[in-house]
């Protein structure tokens, strides 16, 4: 009787145990997965800051108007591209920029009778602050078009501009850019010389020592197209998450890479070269290019279900006005309206078939401030007197309240621009 109780003990006191062990388990499994949850949540938390906290200081530090810059060196990447290395000619300190934003340059262009504006992309880590660096290819007119000069700003950079001399610059711009605090596989498809912003990318991510996983398309006519490939193949040994991929119109055997193609970069061949790695539709592309490589990538990632908010792109170079621009609403199609341009003291119809108010005003003979005319540099921006307009794209810099850019904007009623 004594051993059966005795046994009888023993098993509620073994029950018990168990009861408890199953308990604590159970409350150490719920705190355990409530421990990830906190430490994703504060992970979150600390990528929002970093990434507010690096907007923050661009604001702070950028100045205002233009600003002198002295040449202070210049490499020759290829035969057709040079980089310009830039510091303020009163030997303060620069901002930290955000990579793959741009510079914009006043350049005061013998034989023309006013500054010529131009936007290029800023091509090492967005980290530094002693120098700027931006990469230039020499725009020669296209092949076969004697009447089609050669790009004006790019020669005059390449010809004429030395080490010492000043260049007039303002600060660093642009909503096309890297976003530091993200922590997710990113993909860079670069097309020639739109390569530059997605090196400051990659510079400023191999600065943060970043683990990210990367993938970089890059596509070219030939070998001799390749800017900084050296660089390039020693980012790759020493970020053991970049994959770099070459894409070429005619391949050539000397480069050394065991990932070069022949012909265009598509998405499905990208989706299908990342998918062992990461998950595609994951993946956060920027891409930046020539207007039908941007047609076709952009397009692609859409078709594909690329969550928007996961593709970020910009064309490339000067006049590029393929930035993916939405087509004037159907509505307006067989709509006008009339444009009043104050200071010129003409008054125009406009209807879908002007174009942007900034063609518009030039089809008319309004001589209006230019420069990118993509919405990137601000030359033209614009006090709107009355009425509203809207953007046939995003503009790339912020536009103070009660101006418009002409370059890139449509009205949406009748409207007075200051011009």
């Amino acid at each position: 009787m004594l051993f059966y109780l005795s046994c009888l003990v023993l098993a509620a006191v073994l029950a018990h145990l168990s009861l408890s062990l199953f308990y604590r388990a159970k409350q150490s499994r719920h705190a355990h997965a409530r421990l990830i949850a906190e430490g994703r949540l504060l992970e979150q938390q600390v990528d929002t800051l970093i990434r507010e906290s690096a907007i923050r200081e661009h604001q702070l530090n950028a100045w205002s108007g233009w600003r002198k810059f002295r040449v202070i060196d210049i490499v020759q990447e290829n035969d057709t591209v040079k980089s310009f290395y830039l510091q303020a000619h009163d030997g303060k300190s620069l901002p930290r920029f955000l990579p793959g934003q741009h510079l914009t340059f006043r350049l005061k262009i013998p034989g023309q009778t006013k500054p010529v504006i131009r936007c290029y992309s800023l091509s090492d880590d967005a980290n530094q602050t002693d120098h700027f660096r931006i990469s230039v290819r020499r725009q020669p007119a296209p092949v076969g078009r004697e009447d089609v000069p050669d790009g004006l700003s790019s020669c005059y950079l390449h010809d004429e501009i030395m080490v010492n001399d000043v260049l007039d610059v303002k600060a660093p711009s642009g909503k096309f850019y890297l976003d530091t605090g993200a922590r997710g596989p990113i993909a860079l498809v670069a097309g020639g010389i739109g390569l530059t912003p997605l090196l400051s990318m990659l510079n400023t991510l191999f600065s943060q020592h970043s683990n990210r996983p990367i993938f970089l398309f890059y596509a070219v006519r030939d070998v001799n197209d390749l800017i900084m490939a050296s660089h390039l193949s020693a980012l790759e040994n020493e970020m053991s998450g970049l994959h770099i991929h070459y894409y070429f119109a005619e391949l050539d055997d000397d480069l050394i890479s065991s990932s070069k193609h022949q012909g265009f970069v598509s998405v499905q061949g990208m989706f299908d070269l990342m998918s062992d790695a990461v998950q595609p539709l994951e993946v956060d592309f920027y891409v930046c290019g020539p207007p039908p490589m941007m047609e076709a990538i952009v397009g692609g990632l859409e078709e594909k279900q690329v969550d928007s908010q996961n593709i970020h792109f910009e064309s490339f170079g000067p006049a590029s006005v393929g930035k993916h621009k939405k087509p004037v609403d159907d509505q307006k199609d067989g709509d006008s309206y009339s444009v009043k341009f104050h200071i010129a003291d003409k008054t125009l119809e406009w209807n879908s078939s002007c174009g942007s108010l900034l063609e518009t005003a030039e089809e008319a003979g309004i001589a209006m401030e230019s420069g990118c005319r993509s919405g990137n540099c601000g030359a033209c921006l614009t006090a709107v007197l009355s009425g509203d307009i809207e953007y046939l794209e995003e503009p790339g810099i912020e536009i103070e309240v009660g101006s418009c850019l002409p370059c890139i904007s449509i009205p949406k009623k009748n409207v007075i621009l200051n011009a």
